[in-house]
């Protein structure tokens, strides 16, 4: 989404809607239908992009942060794959080539092993992403993805934002035991209280999808 559509998107939220925080869900102030912005992961255009939207519409909103990705310290894996299948024209995947010269077989590369990887833990994730990394030649990127923990303190101290947790390593939950989703939001948890130095009150799910964890 450009700079451009998402203001337009906040402008005609702000007309047609009560644009509240997540910490006002609660409170029924008035019979206007409320809504509640949200993003996930903690990407740094959320700053640079957003924010200033944000700002000038007076909007709150809530950033959930996957705190590994803090400091692009580690790059998500549906990054790292679309790197490559968008750099390459032939993919080998367990010893099998894929074409991928049109686009098209591209999207449908990237939709395939994005079906696979959602339905793994980390471990099994690594195992492939590791397996394409060192069969597939990519260049080195220093684009800054992701906010950086300076970032974030900063944002924590904006009125307007919200920080919640997003997991650390964002995993699919289903697939994790509950000991390790119970390390997967304490630690984040930890992570970003020690950061925006206040309470973490609120939690994201990973992928966000029903598959994707256990009522």
């Amino acid at each position: 989404v450009s700079k451009k559509i998402f203001e337009n998107q906040i402008n005609y939220l702000k007309e047609n809607f009560e644009v509240i925080s997540i910490n006002e869900i609660h409170q029924k102030k008035n019979k206007k239908r409320r809504v509640v912005i949200t993003f996930d992961d903690g990407y740094f255009d959320n700053l640079k992009n957003a924010l200033p939207v944000l700002e000038k519409y007076n909007c709150p909103a809530t950033i959930y942060i996957a705190t590994s990705f803090l400091d692009n310290k580690v790059i998500p894996w549906w990054l790292l794959i679309w790197k490559i299948i968008s750099s390459q024209k032939k993919l080998n995947l367990n010893k099998k080539i894929i074409n991928i010269t049109e686009q098209k077989d591209k999207k449908n590369c990237y939709e395939m092993l994005c079906k696979k990887l959602i339905s793994l833990n980390k471990n099994q994730q690594d195992i492939i992403i590791n397996g394409l990394i060192d069969t597939h030649i990519i260049e080195k990127d220093n684009t800054k993805e992701f906010l950086s923990s300076i970032d974030l303190a900063s944002l924590g101290k904006n009125n307007l934002i919200e920080i919640g947790c997003h997991t650390h390593t964002h995993q699919n939950l289903k697939v994790l035991n509950k000991e390790e989703i119970h390390d997967e939001i304490i630690n984040s948890k930890n992570i970003l209280e020690k950061i925006v130095k206040k309470k973490i009150n609120h939690f994201s799910i990973p992928y966000g999808s029903k598959t994707c964890f256990d009522e």
